[in-house]
């Protein structure tokens, strides 16, 4: 079997543990207030690995995909020492600071409501902690082609939570679901360490460290603004009725695990490839890449969107008709056919960003973030106020289409600039 399919099964295997830490609370609780908590717990925790871990892994894979021996792991492992530092000190002080932040994340809950999502944030930041440093150990095995690892190892781990959670919960409720994830990403970072090498000791210069911060400092502050889009959306959704915020983050999670299949399968490998052609000035041959991977992409997912617009409802009454009564299915159903374009947008805009990551451009994805951020706030409250959480999905999708295309005129634009310096000779 041809890697991208392997990929996809143990991506797909990998995911649907994932959805299954999701969707455990509503099989149990069903959806109320307390899903509403858990579902809200996991936004800074998630915010935190998307602004350092996540843009570390982007950075981080084209380098080391150039290293080898002695010089990959002293980069490899100086990085790891960072990422634990970070880890550290941010998720420390956001615990302490708990209390202030976690009202104004949902002003709409009610005070047992945000109690219990108190408690829930403190167990998740735990958990955020050990995920960025797994994103070093990742960066790590792909640049060693280690794909099928980081997945078989992700689906053990997350199989593990799954089983602690399922004996805990008659007795814990959502805290085991909150705990489990802490071991799941605990043994995760176990599992992978291998990947880093033998350990070194840390050496900034030698590991590219200037080089590399210069890269993720614009990405990193741009990333603490922009990324912050689902917290907007979570506080406006805090005001719907108890148990359409589990409803909306089920239809985003639904896509968000679909993104990830075709990130992990198609997007992931080619990154090492990008970057060696956008080393080696390929640039006709960078552009190809960029360009098959796109229309695949977006052939799956526009796939993808027909098929649940015209099976999705009967499926979904079979399939959820145990957990969710029969006016929660139908908005679920209406929120997944109104996050259309997250799921296109989504998985265009992972292809174009590895193309800017490749050769180093992390200031043009960041601003398009920025940009696109600041209009989407004022697109989502309008879209609420008009349609509640579908109006909500409806203006979310907008706003990743138009990032998506924002990013594909400035990649073919910055591109094809590149290939223009190739040709033309110096002075």
């Amino acid at each position: 079997m041809r890697q991208p399919a392997v990929l996809a099964a143990l991506a797909t295997c990998n995911l649907a543990v994932t959805f299954g830490f999701q969707w455990l609370p509503v099989m149990a609780l069903g959806v109320g207030a307390s899903t509403d908590a858990f579902f809200v717990s996991n936004l800074v925790p998630q915010l935190v690995l998307a602004v350092i871990g996540a843009n570390l892994t982007s950075v981080l894979t084209p380098q080391l995909s150039t290293h080898e021996g002695v010089r990959f792991s002293t980069t490899a492992w100086t990085f790891a020492y960072g990422l634990a530092a970070a880890a550290v000190l941010v998720n420390g002080l956001l615990w302490v600071a708990a209390p202030l932040w976690v009202s104004w994340v949902a002003p709409g809950f009610d005070a047992s409501t945000l109690a219990l999502t108190l408690d829930l944030v403190r167990i998740q930041l735990v958990g955020s902690a050990c995920s960025m440093l797994l994103m070093a150990t990742w960066a790590a095995a792909y640049a060693r082609h280690q794909f099928v690892r980081v997945e078989t190892t992700g689906i053990l781990a997350g199989l593990v939570g799954l089983l602690v959670a399922w004996v805990l919960m008659p007795s814990h409720g959502v805290h085991a679901i909150a705990w489990s994830l802490v071991l799941r990403a605990v043994l995760q970072v176990v599992f992978l360490v291998p990947a880093l090498g033998p350990v070194q000791r840390l050496d900034w210069q030698a590991a590219g460290g200037p080089a590399a911060l210069q890269r993720l400092t614009p990405l990193m502050a741009g990333a603490l603004y922009y990324r912050a889009d689902p917290i907007v959306e979570r506080v406006l959704a805090s005001f719907a009725p108890p148990g359409q915020l589990s409803i909306l983050n089920l239809g985003q999670q639904a896509y968000g695990a679909a993104t990830q299949i075709v990130t992990r399968a198609l997007i992931n490998p080619m990154m090492p490839g990008l970057a060696r052609s956008a080393a080696a000035r390929a640039w006709a041959e960078f552009a190809a890449t960029v360009r098959r991977r796109l229309v695949l992409v977006l052939a799956l997912a526009v796939g993808g969107w027909l098929l649940l617009a015209a099976a999705g409802r009967p499926v979904m009454a079979a399939v959820f008709a145990r957990w969710l009564d029969p006016g929660e299915i139908a908005l679920l159903h209406a929120v997944l056919i109104a996050l259309a374009g997250v799921g296109a947008g989504g998985v265009a805009g992972q292809v174009l960003t590895v193309g800017f990551y490749a050769y180093g451009n992390t200031v043009t994805p960041t601003r398009v973030g920025v940009i696109g951020f600041t209009l989407g706030i004022l697109l989502k409250a309008a879209g609420f106020w008009w349609g509640g959480i579908v109006g909500l999905a409806v203006a979310t999708s907008i706003s990743y289409v138009g990032n998506a295309c924002a990013h594909l005129l400035l990649l073919r634009r910055d591109v094809a600039a590149q290939a223009r310096r190739v040709e033309v000779p110096g002075p």
